[in-house]
């Protein structure tokens, strides 16, 4: 029966791995000169797809209302890279507009190889009063305009292979939302912060360095954030977590998004036998997330709110060097592993989202592991939109990147091969 058992789980094993392997991967190449329209591009996330497809040097048309705003968008485009980039003002709530903005796109760049439906028709955000004009209206924009365009371009996309990508509402629930991300200064934390301002949610930042989060308060302003406040703190304290959870409900009457991000500074060395370090590690990477955790409670319960922990694959999967940071994640872990079974069985409101990271290309990441551990890191910025998209989808657990999840099932079915693979990894001469 054990043999059979083996059998199975490595054969389960060696499927997910061949699944992972021969996913498709993105070729940054690809994209050069592409042929794309994106709807919605005067501002927020039309505006920034339309400068990520100039940076990868593509030919762009973009679209919206206000046509001074796109000139500017344009321009920028171009200086980004990209190879063309054409604006033409629409109404799409028009029954004329739609069509003609696809028929520009072909005559400029000759085809399409990427329909990017994004744009949004303004609607009041509270209970419907019954103003049946309003919604047909809206149909206009944020449906019947999309079919029109898509049925306009599909033979030009048949011809090229092209894609047909279409943005829902998933993300559109951060508009408005009143979100504290902390370790905001750097890194993660920072990523997240743009992310959140890309979205228009309304945002409290906070960490050590208050000039360094007064930049970041002020770029996420610049992205697209409604409010964008900052609050220098130190976790190690014990006064200021509670601090900080009653500036950011003060300032945005609210919370929906706890994101526990911070961490104290470590070293990435063999443990020496310094406990009161470890003590001291216990205060920012644990103590301060359950305190400011239970602070937040009411507030993200009346807004059917998200907490989201942002861990790491050493408190599953232990990895020499980093014992004392090890113990803060595992504890992370254990802690909010529990609270989430708590409030699920009291039917609470909260969500609790458990992020669990391998190594990302954060400058204090990649600084402390130079020249032992050989691995490519993996981007913060896709790194801190998976931690996003994870909390507003209300999911239990992320693994990120994909072989973390892997990782975590291995250490249980063949915990040597867990270790072999761990320290073999590692490039240590005692």
């Amino acid at each position: 029966m054990g043999k059979i058992l083996t059998f199975v789980i490595v054969s389960v094993l060696v499927a997910y791995l061949a699944m992972q392997w021969a996913a498709p991967r993105f070729d940054p190449e690809s994209l050069k000169g592409a042929r794309v329209l994106v709807t919605g591009a005067s501002t927020g996330i039309g505006e920034q797809i339309a400068y990520h497809y100039a940076r990868f040097g593509a030919q762009i048309i973009i679209t919206a209302r206000r046509e001074k705003v796109l000139q500017q968008v344009a321009e920028k485009c171009l200086s980004l890279g990209a190879q063309k980039a054409f604006y033409i003002a629409a109404d799409m709530a028009s029954e004329s507009d739609p069509d003609k903005v696809v028929d520009f796109a072909l005559e400029k760049l000759g085809g399409l190889d990427y329909l990017v439906l994004n744009h949004i028709g303004p609607t009041p955000f509270g209970v419907w009063e019954g103003d049946v004009e309003h919604t047909r209206w809206l149909m206009k924009v944020n449906f019947f305009s999309y079919t029109q365009m898509a049925w306009r371009a599909l033979p030009s996309l048949e011809q090229s292979k092209g894609s047909l990508v279409v943005v829902s509402s998933l993300l559109a629930s951060l508009k408005g939302a009143k979100v504290l991300v902390t370790g905001a200064s750097s890194g993660i934390g920072e990523q997240m912060a743009y992310h959140y301002a890309r979205f228009g949610a309304q945002i409290v930042i906070t960490a050590r360095r208050e000039k360094v989060l007064e930049q970041v308060t002020e770029k996420c302003l610049s992205l697209g954030a409604q409010k964008a406040l900052f609050i220098p703190a130190d976790m190690s304290s014990e006064s200021d977590p509670d601090k900080v959870i009653d500036f950011a409900v003060k300032k945005l009457g609210g919370l929906d998004y706890l994101v526990l991000n911070h961490i104290g500074v470590t070293r990435f060395a063999m443990w020496n036998g310094d406990v009161d370090h470890v003590r001291w590690l216990m205060k920012p990477n644990f103590f301060s997330y359950i305190q400011m955790a239970w602070r937040a409670l009411p507030t993200l319960e009346q807004s059917k709110g998200s907490l989201v922990i942002v861990s790491s694959i050493v408190g599953k999967v232990s990895n020499p060097f980093v014992a004392p940071y090890t113990a803060t994640k595992a504890a992370l872990n254990g802690f909010f592993g529990s609270l989430s079974h708590e409030l699920a069985m009291k039917k609470s409101n909260v969500s609790v989202s458990l992020c669990t990271l391998g190594f990302i290309d954060t400058e204090s990441a990649v600084n402390a592991v130079k020249g032992i551990i050989t691995a490519p890191p993996y981007p913060a910025s896709e790194a801190s939109l998976n931690i996003i998209i994870t909390g507003a989808t209300r999911q239990p657990e992320l693994f990120y990147p994909w072989f973390t999840y892997v990782m975590n099932l291995i250490k249980d079915w063949s915990p040597s091969l867990t270790n072999h693979l761990i320290r073999n990894s590692l490039n240590y001469n005692p």
